[in-house]
This record gives structure tokens, sequence and C-alpha cells, in this order.
């Protein structure tokens, strides 16, 4: 195998790896979603029901895990880990650069959504 022909093999290589990582990054993601979307259908609350702040823009579901992102907004965190697995750089809710790609767990916030899931009856976890 000539040179070029073996970078070529490598660089398809992690290319298919790549697209290997986002598919298991997309599995967790739908899983982690049906759990959540099952449990708010359980407990039959209406979008209109809970305060916007509780939802995600990305998946535009109640967040269980919130997490603050380097533009100031809070995101479901295995939502924006699928954002950044697809190679995003940019917030999602601005599309500007992010600064960092580090995620700040928002403790208050997740306290109020279980707070709120618990007072209707809820698993909040």
């Amino acid at each position: 195998m000539t040179g070029s022909s073996a970078a070529r093999g490598k660089a398809k290589k992690l290319v298919t790896d790549d697209l290997l990582d986002v598919a298991k990054h997309q599995s967790v993601l739908e899983e982690t979603l049906r759990a959540h979307r099952a449990e708010i259908a359980r407990l039959q609350i209406g979008r209109d029901e809970l305060p916007s702040k509780f939802y995600c823009c990305i998946t535009t579901e109640v967040m269980s895990d919130p997490c603050m992102a380097a533009d100031g907004h809070t995101y479901e965190r295995c939502a924006i880990d699928q954002w950044f697995a697809t190679g995003a750089r940019t917030s999602p809710t601005t599309n500007e650069p992010l600064a960092s790609l580090q995620l700040i767990p928002n403790h208050a916030l997740r306290a109020m959504i279980v707070e709120e899931l618990e007072r209707r009856g809820g698993h909040a976890s």
C-alpha cells in the first residue's frame, strides 16, 4: 500500500469512527427523550402548563439535566452534547460561535423542574 492510499484508508476509518460516534450519541439522545416523554405523558402535562424556561430549545422537551453553555442559554445535556458531537461549535439559540464547549449544570433550574414534577406526582430524577 502506498503512502497516499494508506492515508486515504486512515481518513476513511476516522470518518467512519466519527459517524459511529454520532450515531451512538443520537441513540442515547433518542432513548433519553423517549423515557422523558413517557414520564411527561404519564403526568398529563400540557406544553402550556409549565414555564417556558423548563423546556430545552433543541428538543422542545422538559429538561431533566439542564446545563448552561457558553452562550448563557440552558439546554438538555444530552441534546447539547449531541449538538457538539455533530461538529457544531456555535450556539443552537443564536448560531454565534461559542467561546467554549464547557457545560455547567444548572442546579437551580433543575431543582425548580424537579419540584414542579414532584408536586404533580412525578418521579423527577
